[in-house]
């Protein structure tokens, strides 16, 4: 059974705009000779005209398979078991691979920290314009000039230079920066950005991101932004969601979720405790993975043998849901029950 899904508040900017992505129930496990291990256990979420949501969590959080999964891919030994995602209203997670190919050309991109879809041996520019031009209606001087404007938009110094440069001639952040132009030649509705420059300075990791909300505003695009500092993506973003070993534990308004958090896992990443996230809680069917590092939780009973249900409350910026049996702040406004430990049948 699903968990009882009660949706969170978006950023205030957003929160009146229509609902261009909706994933529902998004399951997915890693293949192993004991067994298969869940890796995201029921993702659900509305993503609006426009909006900036930043999914965050540890290294162990199945950050990175949501960003893959919003394409409706996983890298092996992953796969998919089950959900559903709907672009503009139109099922996206029963197409074939071919029309995946055309979603992914045209409404959804993905952009990670890894030079993918990029060639060595071409240029930049050369590959911003062959994208410009698969698009149709335009000449090969207007399809580069467009490369050249693009490169200018995401911030790239002396665009017209770079143009001719090779991937490998450019540093990692103008490799990203280029890897963004290329993604915003399809002119998609719909940007997932995994984990940009993640091992990088945090100065270049705010200057990515400054690009990204300057490109969202401008263009109206959509962004999934995925992160492990918190206080970096409420910076930029409009919404928050948290994940811990696959599941959503927090969501809600960033500027709520970062100054005020209500799960216990979500204060630790706030204040930057260290904790593994990889301990013999991270695949239990019940209870609540963070349990065995909870300076709250730690011990007791019923977070380690109870799923948590969501909790609602209540902001100056909007509703924020979370899911732990010992929120921090005050009383909730209201709660539903979580899951409890299934009795197993003998043998």
């Amino acid at each position: 059974m699903p968990n009882v899904h009660i949706p969170a508040s978006p950023g205030p900017r957003v929160a009146e705009r229509d609902v261009i992505l909706r994933v529902r129930g998004i399951r997915s496990v890693v293949h192993t000779p004991d067994g298969d291990l869940p890796v995201l256990d029921d993702v659900n979420f509305d993503l609006r005209i426009g909006e900036r949501l930043g999914v965050v969590g540890g290294p162990h959080s199945g950050k990175s398979a949501l960003a893959r999964a919003l394409l409706w891919a996983a890298e092996p030994p992953q796969e998919l078991t089950s959900g559903t995602l709907e672009l503009s209203g139109r099922p996206l997670h029963s197409l074939g691979e071919q029309r995946w190919q055309d979603v992914q050309c045209r409404r959804v991109a993905l952009l990670d920290d890894y030079v993918r879809g990029v060639d060595p041996g071409w240029s930049i520019g050369r590959q911003i314009t062959s994208a410009v031009s698969r698009r149709g209606g335009t000449t090969e001087a207007s399809a580069r000039h467009s490369a050249v404007e693009l490169l200018d938009e995401v911030g790239m110094p002396n665009p017209a230079r770079v143009y001719g440069y090779l991937v490998n001639e450019l540093t990692a952040e103008l490799q990203i920066r280029a890897m963004l132009a290329l993604a915003l030649a399809r002119e998609p509705a719909v940007l997932v950005v995994d984990e940009p420059l993640a091992h990088r300075d945090p100065l270049m990791r705010r200057q990515i991101l400054g690009a990204l909300q300057q490109v969202s505003d401008s263009r109206g695009m959509a962004v999934v932004v995925t992160g492990r500092d918190l206080d970096v993506l409420a910076c930029h973003c409009d919404t928050l969601q948290v994940l811990l070993a696959g599941r959503t534990v927090e969501r809600g308004p960033a500027k709520q979720v970062a100054t005020r958090p209500r799960h216990r896992y979500t204060e630790a990443l706030r204040l930057g405790h260290g904790f593994t996230e990889n301990n013999d809680r991270s695949h239990a069917a019940f209870g609540c993975a963070f349990e065995p590092e909870c300076a709250v939780g730690r011990g007791h009973a019923e977070c380690r043998q109870v799923t948590p249900g969501p909790t609602a409350f209540s902001s100056q910026y909007g509703s924020v849901t979370a899911k732990c049996h010992h929120p921090t702040g005050k009383a909730p406004a209201r709660n539903v029950s979580g899951r409890r430990r299934a009795q197993r049948p003998p043998g």
